[in-house]
């Protein structure tokens, strides 16, 4: 822990230099448009959190912590590039610590880390930062699907809590962002590559679970979408278009 806890100061000083930190940080039009949006969330009724954001996104997680963040610093923009720097920071030692094992060389997983957490799309955490509440979260998550997915034995795939922790990362990573859509394709990838033995009889029930929660979270956002009268059309041929 005291590696971590290290390593997450020091990549929090890193980003803090490459992009300046807090001290240029305002809010622009996306901003206010989100304090408005959650500021009528919690006006209406519970229901009213199933809606969709935008015209193709539906991340109720996300607008809880811009809620949340909301409640607790109002309209003072540093404190949530503060927020935006320490999940970016945290998203770093993430990313380093699953390079080093997939590398199995610390400086490598170093090296990831350091030019994940510099790199230039970074600064849009604290210059765009209605969006690092569903980027940056989804993102985590992912990773965390990634590390428990290195962390199994390979001789006791699977495990009934397996489903549990796969699929509740699954549908936690798609409330956040729909980025969550790669998870199932990141399982079989690396089934395909490091434990090609897990595709035997006696895993069927693991795959059915696990896909049995996607596809029926799949079902669920696709009706969710076509109940949105503002959603994008995509029952109609073609492009898609707004409706």
């Amino acid at each position: 822990m005291k590696k971590i806890f290290v390593l997450f100061i020091v990549f929090f000083c890193i980003i803090f230099f490459f992009t300046n930190g807090i001290t240029q940080t305002f809010f622009q039009q996306d901003e206010w448009n989100g304090f408005g949006l959650v500021i009528q969330l919690v006006q209406g009724s519970w229901v009213d959190w199933f809606g969709l954001l935008s015209p193709s996104h539906f991340i109720p997680l996300s607008q809880f912590v811009w809620l949340v963040m909301y409640r607790l610093f109002g309209f003072e923009a540093q404190y949530f590039a503060l927020v935006a720097l320490l999940l970016h920071a945290a998203a770093s030692v993430l990313v380093s610590r699953l390079g080093e094992i997939i590398t199995k060389n610390t400086w490598v997983g170093l090296l990831t880390g350091f030019l994940f957490a510099t790199n230039f799309r970074a600064a849009q955490a604290f210059t765009h930062m209605a969006i690092f509440p569903a980027t940056l979260t989804g993102f985590i998550v992912i990773i965390v699907f990634l590390l428990f997915l290195f962390r199994i034995d390979g001789k006791k795939l699977f495990a009934r809590s397996h489903v549990i922790v796969f699929g509740g990362l699954f549908l936690l990573s798609m409330t956040f962002r729909e980025d969550g859509l790669i998870l199932p394709g990141l399982l079989i990838a690396y089934l395909v590559w490091f434990q090609p033995h897990a595709f035997s009889k006696k895993n069927i029930w693991f795959f059915v679970s696990f896909f049995g929660i996607v596809g029926a979270f799949v079902v669920f956002r696709v009706l969710l979408q076509l109940a949105n009268p503002y959603a994008i059309d995509i029952t109609g041929p073609g492009t898609l278009k707004m409706t």
